[in-house]
């Protein structure tokens, strides 16, 4: 877990995987690994630069790509890497907000990586008001020049997307977005009836569990970290919580909200296998290794009918 070979490794697992799929070595297929390549790195840059683990590690990003690559149905769109790329951009300048009310421009590009992410994922806005409650509650740097700045980032793609539709006259753009809006608490939950027929969904069911437990495990031991690392956390867990309601209220064709629960929830789960004093943790580990392994193997191949 605190191996510097542990990157790596997952690395080239993940780039077989990656060629494994049937649109390999496209256009369409590059992009999306190059966002997916990007994000793991902000990623790897955001637990260093935050100190969110007390020792080094990078399994704030491999624990990202593994359960982005346990969900096999995701793999191959578009939205399910444009937007963990936008929240994790946003997230850089998110975490530089902390004690800084003065802090206008960084409250900006966080609100303008959201809202980009938004036109992918439209129900994203209402992300908005739970990041200023967790400004002004865990990152103290809530004012309202901060408010007005983060309207103004919300505002700022949308204003492009508008004149872009009205000088092209490109409306089925609004009509693409607006079927954005959709939910369907029935249809998600009527797909776990076939549990049995997806191996993504047996990692969401994975995902959910751990996340429990990670959430469970570092309220139990966040007084070693530091103030400023435990406010990070907690911001990203209650982030996690609004991706995990997203996740059940979207369609089930909508892959983007457990995706973004991946990349929510890494820094506890990271925080969980590391720092986990219990004396069977390791074996934890690699049970869980194991069996996010073969759901990879199962999705991707095909091996199990």
């Amino acid at each position: 877990m605190r191996s510097r070979t542990l990157l790596p490794i997952v690395a080239v697992i993940a780039m077989v995987i990656w060629c494994s799929l049937d649109h390999a070595f496209t256009l369409k297929w590059l992009i999306e690994l190059s966002f997916f390549v990007l994000t793991v790195w902000l990623l790897v840059e955001l637990s260093n630069g935050q100190q969110l683990l007390r020792t080094y590690s990078r399994m704030v990003s491999c624990s990202f790509v593994v359960m982005s690559l346990a969900l096999s149905d995701t793999l191959g769109d578009i939205d399910s890497v444009v937007v963990p790329l936008m929240l994790v951009a946003a997230m850089h300048c998110f975490c530089h907000t902390y004690q800084n009310p003065h802090s206008p421009g960084l409250s900006y590009y966080t609100a303008l990586l959201l809202s980009v992410a938004s036109i992918f994922a439209p129900p994203l806005l209402y992300l908005l008001p739970l990041m200023w409650a967790i400004m002004g509650a865990c990152m103290q740097s809530l004012s309202g020049r901060s408010v007005v700045a983060s309207l103004l980032g919300l505002l700022t793609p949308y204003w492009c997307v508008a004149a872009y539709v009205l000088f092209m006259g490109d409306w089925q753009i609004v009509t693409w977005w607006m079927e954005g809006w959709q939910f369907s608490l029935t249809d998600h939950v009527s797909q776990y009836r076939c549990i049995d027929e997806s191996p993504a969904l047996w990692a969401e069911v994975l995902m959910i569990v751990l996340f429990v437990a990670s959430v469970v495990h570092y309220n139990s031991n966040m007084m070693a970290d530091k103030i400023r690392t435990r406010m990070i956390h907690l911001s990203f867990m209650w982030l996690a919580f609004a991706m995990l309601v997203f996740t059940f209220i979207t369609p089930h064709n909508e892959q983007w909200p457990i995706r973004t629960l991946a990349l929510m929830q890494s820094p506890v789960l990271a925080h969980f296998f590391v720092h986990n004093t219990w004396r069977r943790a390791n074996w934890l580990f690699y049970f869980f290794s194991v069996v996010f392994l073969a759901i990879i193997v199962v999705g991707v191949y095909g091996i199990i009918p």
